[in-house]
């Protein structure tokens, strides 16, 4: 297999996996929205209810709060452990290194927050 078949390839596994335009990903996103928002199926029959049920979103909202204060008020975002008593403040600067840059220098209750929903 040449360069030029492998590079096509990673890219078409890349495109898949970020959700691109036409990707197996993407569309599942997009269903998956669409039943958070409780969207119209679209196979409703005339004359029949057209209630969607917005359990999804519920459940979801419901949990959010549980799941930011897990991940958030704990302090640090990352612990890093030493392997030996002489990595200990190697891995305590690691651990408020990666607090700073998620937490103060981006907006880590934000990112974190879009994650999980």
């Amino acid at each position: 297999m040449d360069d030029l078949k492998l590079l096509s390839i990673i890219k078409s596994h890349r495109t898949d996996s970020l959700g691109g335009e036409s990707g197996d990903l993407s569309t599942e996103r997009a269903a998956a929205m669409d039943h958070y928002h409780g969207r119209p199926y679209g196979n409703e029959v005339d004359g029949r209810s057209q209630v969607v049920s917005r359990d999804l979103s519920e459940t979801i909202d419901w949990a959010m709060p549980v799941l930011m204060r897990t991940f958030v008020q704990t302090g640090n975002i990352a612990e890093f452990d030493p392997v030996g008593e002489e990595d200990e403040p190697q891995a305590q600067q690691e651990s408020d290194y990666m607090h700073q840059v998620l937490m103060k220098d981006n907006a880590g209750v934000m990112f974190i927050h879009d994650t999980l929903k």
